[in-house]
């Protein structure tokens, strides 16, 4: 989930990316950095949450947050790393994120439909269970009908995005060192 913060207080959710089958973290950087070979200022802040601690599945070593600064650093972008520890509990997730779309929070969600129409797909058919977000289809096996990229992962990566960018808020990245504000 790629998203830019304006000095307009507005979060833009610009392009989401996803793999499926036998891709995974590597060819998702890989497709990443082709999509952004022409940025500019190769800059990122990337918030990751406890999911992406300790899990490397089909890493071997790396845990999923260790192997994503390491192939974005490796193709030369400066990396911010911003751990945003444990999930939050759903009910207060979605009443951070729901004010965020209302435009009372400090940044306002806008997003890319053309650039995330599996992630727009994704929060719409996100439901709830037992008090939160339901991920018992997660596993199934993906049929015409109900999609890989139209889960709840995409969703999951939005609310990390959100809740990043509103409760650990930081500015830029400028050669290795980061300005915050609060």
């Amino acid at each position: 989930m790629v998203g830019q913060v304006g000095e307009d207080g507005k979060l833009r959710v610009l392009k989401s990316f996803y793999v499926k089958y036998e891709r995974k973290i590597p060819e998702l950087i890989d497709d990443f950095l082709a999509y952004y070979r022409w940025h500019r200022r190769k800059q990122v802040i990337f918030y990751y949450d406890a999911t992406f601690v300790g899990n490397n599945y089909a890493l071997h070593n790396n845990d999923f947050h260790s192997e994503i600064e390491r192939l974005l650093r490796k193709a030369q972008w400066v990396v911010k790393a911003v751990y945003i520890g444990q999930p939050m509990k759903h009910i207060d997730k979605n009443a951070l994120i729901n004010r965020m779309f209302k435009g009372r929070s400090r940044f306002m969600v806008l997003i890319n439909r053309d650039n995330n129409p599996d992630f727009l797909i994704s929060i719409t058919s996100a439901g709830v269970y037992n008090g939160q977000k339901d991920k018992r289809g997660e596993k199934l096996v993906e049929t015409e009908e109900d999609k890989l990229e139209s889960r709840t992962d995409g969703s999951d990566a939005f609310d990390t995005l959100c809740i990043g960018v509103e409760r650990f808020p930081q500015s830029h990245v400028r050669a290795g060192i980061v300005n915050t504000y609060g």
